[in-house]
């Protein structure tokens, strides 16, 4: 009967711990993967309820705690006080996690990513996720909306177009800032709507 001494009972268990942490993220790339394609592939109809979007941001982050440890992102939030907005709280999740997940994949190497939202000087309200990776080149940026095109390895090019869809459902707006060398803003604006 072989006896683990103390120290390779900790190595194997924090190998036990690594691999489990890589299960769940593939699963979850995998679940994002298949969500993205699905609701691709449907008519947008929101079911709209009133909802304070940064506890929305707050599960996104939640959900993804685990890579932005991994890859030592800094979460910078800036919540602006703002009353509920009437909108789909699943189809704003999955918007969200879309471009905290595209914020993530720019940063392999550390970084920070912005999340704010609150009132836009027109009126609308704001969300903005933001990163500071190597930034999107000005020849693909006309591009991350068409559907399929992706520079990942994985992936099947539907994040940021299921995205658009979801902004566009709710009568709001998409729009990309990013300057190569510096990182990507995305910043959404929709309707504040009575809520």
């Amino acid at each position: 009967l072989d006896v683990l001494t103390e120290g390779q009972s900790a190595e194997a268990s924090s190998e036990k711990a690594q691999i489990i942490s890589r299960i769940k993220e593939e699963t979850q790339k995998l679940n994002d993967l298949v969500t993205n394609f699905v609701m691709y592939g449907k008519p947008a109809q929101p079911q709209k309820t009133p909802v304070h979007v940064p506890e929305i941001v707050e599960s996104v982050l939640r959900m993804a705690s685990d890579r932005l440890r991994i890859q030592r992102i800094s979460v910078r939030r800036e919540f602006a006080d703002a009353a509920p907005i009437a909108v789909d709280p699943d189809m704003i999740r999955r918007a969200l996690m879309n471009l905290v997940g595209n914020a993530i994949d720019a940063m392999p190497e550390g970084g920070e990513l912005r999340v704010a939202t609150g009132p836009s000087e027109d009126g609308r309200y704001a969300m903005t996720v933001g990163d500071t990776g190597e930034g999107i080149p000005e020849s693909d940026r006309e591009r991350i909306f068409e559907p399929y095109f992706t520079t990942k390895t994985s992936g099947l090019g539907l994040g940021l177009v299921l995205t658009r869809k979801i902004v566009e459902a709710h009568g709001g707006e998409i729009v990309v800032d990013s300057e190569p060398g510096k990182g990507t803003s995305i910043h959404v604006f929709l309707p504040e709507g009575d809520a």
